[in-house]
């Protein structure tokens, strides 16, 4: 089957790219495909494949499709009493996909979060040197932090460390 979405891609038409353009579920039979897409429906009956489903997934965001699930098959009209139970499991995939991306982006917002927590303290630390050091305030510290690292072209996080280990190897 990847021959087939292969072709439907190099065509640049067919059952699931129109199902994602138009955010229906599209049928088609042996003529109809075609009709409507010529290119596509020859190779795929190279294959065997004379009757399409194509269902498109919801979407994670408003107004960005993500793609859509395409059944083939081998009888003309093949999937006319379909469409209700694919639109059921492809609901179920949609749901499935979204639960995933939302876990992966929990996960790096955690990751980004520690980072940050872990990075403040570093940075608090090195302020403070800065304060003591040259006797200015918290803010200026942080833009005395600041103005290094774009100087040098290095993370403030890294300024810091590198600031707090030349002082402790003073010692």
């Amino acid at each position: 089957m990847d021959d087939i979405d292969a072709a439907q891609y190099q065509a640049g038409r067919g059952p699931g790219l129109e199902a994602v353009a138009a955010g229906i579920g599209v049928t088609a039979d042996r003529v109809d495909a075609a009709r409507r897409w010529p290119e596509f429906a020859q190779v795929a009956s190279t294959f065997g494949v004379i009757s399409f489903l194509s269902t498109p997934l919801p979407s994670l965001q408003p107004g960005i499709r993500i793609g859509a699930v395409t059944v083939y098959g081998a009888r003309d009209s093949g999937f006319q009493t379909d469409t209700a139970l694919m639109n059921v499991v492809v609901g179920a995939a949609g749901y499935a996909i979204a639960s995933a991306a939302r876990d992966r982006d929990s996960r790096n917002l955690s990751r980004h979060l520690e980072h940050a927590l872990d990075s403040r303290g570093v940075i608090d630390q090195a302020k403070g040197i800065v304060m003591v050091m040259h006797g200015v305030d918290a803010d200026t510290a942080f833009r005395v932090l600041i103005d290094i690292s774009q100087r040098t072209n290095k993370k403030v996080r890294v300024v810091a460390e590198e600031l707090i280990a030349s002082i402790c190897t003073r010692e």
